[in-house]
């Protein structure tokens, strides 16, 4: 589960416009990272999930870190400004046992986690 870091403050500062621009930043910046067999949707707002099959959490993580720096180091130019956008990661592994509510819960739980030890990072359970 991804979360766009401050994103009202974007839309409010800055505009609509450039908040689309800055979701759309998101999207280009996470393809890069992702294999063929990976999923990547927008659940809503500034919220993405991804699934990666036949994936361990380990290496989950080190996916995640990987759209998580590459954004981290994206920018966009407004009025001659760079805008700087940092995104919050929470990773989970599907167990046997999982409806897909108790898996998309727990990504949130470490997504949150990872916006309430300071945002700007990974987090998982």
């Amino acid at each position: 589960m991804l979360d766009v870091d401050n994103f009202k403050s974007f839309n409010d500062t800055y505009g609509h416009q450039i908040g689309d621009e800055v979701l759309k930043l998101i999207c280009n910046v996470s393809q890069t990272a992702l294999r063929d067999i990976d999923l990547m949707g927008r659940l809503g707002g500034e919220e993405f999930a991804f699934l990666f099959p036949a994936t361990n959490i380990d290496s989950a993580i080190i996916v995640a870190e990987r759209i998580r720096t590459a954004v981290e180091k994206s920018y966009l130019i407004y009025n001659s400004e760079r805008l700087h956008i940092t995104i919050s990661i929470g990773a989970t592994q599907l167990v046997k046992d999982d409806g897909i509510d108790e898996f998309q819960k727990r990504a949130d739980m470490a997504m949150y986690k990872s916006k309430e030890n300071g945002r700007n990072q990974t987090s998982w359970l």
